[in-house]
């Protein structure tokens, strides 16, 4: 995967700036948002790979953005990122949507290794899509001419 692009949504001006250098110094392409109607808007109308998404955001719940953006762009990879841990945080963001759950204050080597494995079952998932699609356009190719010889004047 070639520059994997990533959207930081984050209501914190200073964490959307350490996420920045921290990302980019890793060749990650970074956009930033600094709510959740920004980031709809954004997901709206470009390609992300990956959203890191803080929990708590000025204008809504960083989970309701889950349900959104699965809509949206059901392919980019959801990382909640809270300062606010309880059990009942990561199992609703869990169940809206979100592909992981990282505290604050975030340890830079824990979060690039969860966007690693993040990004790499993204293309996992791309490539079993494409093998499953292969697969049943090359077997309604092999049914279609079937049915043509079945169906050959005499």
């Amino acid at each position: 995967m070639t520059d994997p692009k990533i959207l930081v949504i984050d209501d914190d001006k200073s964490i959307r700036k350490i996420f920045r250098i921290n990302l980019e110094e890793e060749g990650y392409i970074i956009d930033l948002a600094e709510s959740g109607e920004e980031a709809l808007r954004k997901v709206e109308n470009q390609r992300y790979n990956l959203a890191l998404i803080d929990i708590k955001l000025g204008d809504m719940e960083g989970t309701d953005l889950l349900e959104s953006f699965q809509e949206k762009a059901p392919q980019m990879k959801k990382i909640i990122v809270t300062g606010f841990p309880s059990l009942q945080n990561a199992i609703q963001a869990l169940n809206r949507g979100a592909d992981a759950y990282i505290l604050k204050p975030v340890k830079i080597d824990q979060l690039l290794e969860i966007i690693e494995e993040q990004l790499r079952k993204q293309q996992e998932e791309k490539e079993f899509s494409e093998e499953k699609m292969s697969r049943f356009i090359e077997d309604r190719v092999n049914e279609l001419e079937t049915i043509k010889e079945y169906y050959k004047p005499i």
